[in-house]
């Protein structure tokens, strides 16, 4: 081997530590901004005596679900699919996952109302939460988030960089409603 190829230098060392922390900045800032635009969903369940609601029941307390989106990104929506659990001894995921109008016929079919016992919302293909927004996904007053075993929302939705995900909300509590002043639902009248 010819002794001038050892005497070759492409880089010398300062630039080639510059364009590797260069690379690696570049690597760094380019995770930081996908993570700054992933949408973050979650979602509270909670008791409001407010005379403000969707339901025209005459119950003083509702059950009230809400989903946000604390994060930066949007959250394109794709699907949302319901699972309905009325027997109280059937295995929750023997639920079959229900578009929005079977969703509403199955509660109807066990003598819910819609608009008095229950509200559900629908997102359909292509509705946003925004970042920092909320919406009321479902409504029920006291008796009935009660009497029911399984209320189950399952949202697929889509960031602005095209990742897909899944968020599961379980409307009913899975240990129950428990009314009581150590539970996190508790709200004073």
């Amino acid at each position: 081997m010819p002794s001038w190829l050892w005497a070759t230098e492409i880089l010398s060392p300062n630039v080639a530590a510059s364009l590797l922390i260069g690379i690696i900045s570049l690597g760094w800032a380019q995770a930081q901004f996908a993570a700054s635009v992933k949408p973050f969903l979650t979602y509270s369940c909670l008791f409001h005596n407010a005379p403000v609601t969707a339901l025209e029941s005459a119950s003083k307390k509702i059950f009230r679900v809400t989903i946000q989106n604390p994060g930066m990104g949007l959250a394109i929506v794709h699907n949302m699919t319901y699972r309905i659990g009325v027997a109280p001894n059937r295995a929750r995921s023997d639920a079959p996952k229900l578009e929005y109008c079977d969703a509403i016929k199955e509660l109807e079919s066990h003598k819910f109302k819609y608009g008095k016992d229950f509200v559900l919302g629908q997102m359909s293909f292509g509705a946003v939460i925004a970042p920092k927004d909320s919406l009321v996904v479902a409504e029920f007053p006291l008796e009935m988030a009660q009497s029911l075993p399984q209320c189950d929302i399952e949202i697929e939705f889509e960031g602005i960089l095209g990742d897909i995900y899944s968020k599961e909300i379980y409307c009913i509590p899975r240990q129950g409603i428990i009314l009581d002043s150590h539970s996190p639902l508790w709200l004073p009248s």
